[in-house]
């Protein structure tokens, strides 16, 4: 697997969101769609899996099977790849979410709200990128988990719906 450097992707924990060790509110370029969201979404998870130390969330070039481990290109793109790391200090393998955003702009932006939505909300995704490390000394669930699995989502129906929210 192609070794890639933290300033290429978004790394998303307790502390907040950064980008190459550095508080982040933009992603190659672009403010990275409701932060807060993200933030209260990645502090669930890691309450029902607190062997989950962190998020890793990158833009690139290389498309793939949802839900399936890959190797992403460091080179910004139009497909999300995302990888958990644990509190022994190990990471899993970058697993793609083959949501394809059209362009690098809508990946940049929202790439780090569905992360933490197919990670939370989808069993079938949350498997996938916990991948081995879902032994219960590491990823152990606090409840029994009977979601059933989602599609990909588009970003423009996230979009709309989070404005429909925001004016309510």
């Amino acid at each position: 697997m192609t070794y890639i450097r933290n300033t290429k992707y978004i790394t998303i924990n307790k502390d907040g969101i950064f980008v190459g060790g550095k508080p982040a509110t933009k992603y190659r370029g672009k403010e990275i769609f409701n932060i807060r969201y993200v933030k209260r979404q990645f502090s669930d998870i890691q309450k029902e899996y607190p062997g989950v130390m962190e998020l890793h969330v990158l833009s690139s070039e290389t498309s793939g099977k949802y839900a399936e481990p890959g190797s992403p290109s460091p080179i910004h793109g139009r497909y999300s790849w995302y990888r958990a790391k644990f509190n022994d200090g190990k990471t899993g393998a970058w697993v793609c979410s083959s949501v394809d955003y059209g362009d690098t702009v809508g990946c940049a932006k929202l790439c780090a709200f569905n992360c933490v939505f197919h990670i939370k909300n989808n069993h079938d995704y949350r498997q996938a990128v916990f991948g081995e490390r879902t032994g219960k000394e590491n990823v152990q669930s606090t409840q029994k988990q009977v979601a059933k699995p989602l599609t990909p989502i588009s970003p423009v129906v996230v979009a709309i719906n989070n404005e429909a929210q925001i004016k309510r």
